[in-house]
């Protein structure tokens, strides 16, 4: 539910950067497809695609880097 939360505010209410929910679906795809043990994700912006890629891939152990301590807070 929060990724679609996510998705709504990204639409209606404020641009985010982050995957939104089309490219997400790609995404989704990928990962479903590749079914990795580890993640690596360099920018993790507000968590949006790590949240993505852990419903995508539950058994996964996804590791986010991300520069900015302030989104590196919201990610959290």
């Amino acid at each position: 539910d929060v990724i679609r939360v996510i998705d709504e505010f990204g639409h209606g209410e404020s641009f985010l950067m982050n995957v939104g929910d089309e490219k997400g679906a790609i995404l989704d795809g990928a990962i479903a497809r590749a079914k990795p043990a580890r993640i690596l994700e360099l920018g993790a912006y507000c968590g949006y695609s790590a949240l993505r890629m852990s419903v995508a891939a539950p058994s996964a152990r996804i590791v986010s880097v991300e520069w900015s301590p302030a989104n590196a807070d919201i990610a959290r």
